[in-house]
């Protein structure tokens, strides 16, 4: 409990533009997978016709995750370049 507190402080006390970052990739990645299973769906069962309908959805599935990363590192730049400033 006291790790998540710590990372919840330390969260709240980013700077705006970093949390900006973080914040919108969060979105994007959320409305990524949301459309991932949309697609699923929208598809339904697997055959040659909806081969190309599952291979976007795979990959709007994994393109969240490259996203979160970079925004991590991003912001991280960001809030040491801040602070650095400071």
């Amino acid at each position: 409990m006291r790790r998540i507190k710590k990372y919840a402080e330390r969260f709240m006390n980013m700077s705006p533009p970093a949390y900006f970052i973080l914040s919108f990739s969060f979105r994007l990645s959320c409305v990524l997978a949301a459309s991932s299973l949309l697609v699923t769906v929208w598809a339904g069962e697997f055959s040659l016709h909806t081969l190309n309908a599952f291979y976007l959805a795979r990959e709007l599935y994994n393109a969240p995750v490259s996203i979160l990363l970079t925004a991590v590192i991003g912001s991280a730049c960001v809030e040491d370049i801040i602070h650095r400033e400071n």
